[in-house]
């Protein structure tokens, strides 16, 4: 579909991409077509987690656009300190998108039969069992060697490989290290957020989630 950040829409490739075709995308759902025949697959994170991951792939976009010689763009401008880009992206979710808003549009409409909401500490823990459930959901065929294959190549090491071949992300075929897919583990929070900053999330997760939302986000499983 013209790549991961495609410069502009390819124009009809949408039509004449081959089956099966997906988009993706951090838009609400209000924002998107809405059609019963389209599956919608929904994967949330500890926002925690999520405040940290941005971080990071942030600044790394933002060297990587200096060491081109261009501008850095304001989506790409953040605080050199982690916390302080923590307490503006958690309140407003500067300098991209409302993180709870997204999440809470999200869980609004997670009983729709064509929607799937999966949680990144779920695959983490057991991927292979996730990724039957979205198989099952697509109407695809599922077994053991399908599975390892998946495994396989939805890893965090073999997308590393071929981000630095330029084959995901940028097409730089020199990448010294990547951008696009960092350490992927959760909890690395921890050593970084002050007790305050943390009862600032907690208080901000209650006042704009739902009880069960909230604690989904927080722990994942399986939403009945």
């Amino acid at each position: 579909m013209g790549g991961i950040h495609p410069a502009r829409p390819a124009s009809g490739s949408h039509r004449s991409a081959a089956f099966p075709r997906f988009l993706k995308t951090h838009l609400h759902p209000q924002a998107l077509p809405w059609h019963r025949e389209w599956k919608y697959i929904y994967l949330a994170r500890d926002g925690r987690d999520v405040g940290l991951s941005l971080y990071n792939h942030i600044r790394t976009m933002a060297e990587e656009i200096t060491a081109a010689g261009k501008p850095v763009p304001p989506v790409h401008s953040i605080p050199a300190d982690f916390g302080t880009f923590w307490d503006q992206w958690v309140e407003t979710g500067k300098p991209r998108w409302d993180f709870w808003g997204n999440v809470a549009s999200w869980w609004q409409i997670r009983h729709q039969p064509n929607v799937l909401l999966l949680h990144y500490a779920d695959l983490t823990r057991n991927k292979p069992q996730e990724a039957e459930r979205i198989a099952h959901f697509l109407g695809c065929e599922w077994d053991a060697s399908i599975c390892g294959l998946v495994c396989e190549k939805s890893s965090l090491e073999y997308m590393r490989q071929l981000e630095l071949a330029g084959k995901l992300g940028s097409p730089d075929k020199n990448k010294q290290k990547t951008g696009l897919v960092n350490k992927g583990g959760n909890g690395r929070w921890k050593d970084l957020l002050t007790e305050q900053q943390l009862k600032r999330y907690a208080a901000i997760a209650a006042h704009k989630l739902e009880p069960a939302c909230a604690e989904w986000l927080h722990h994942g499983g399986h939403i009945g």
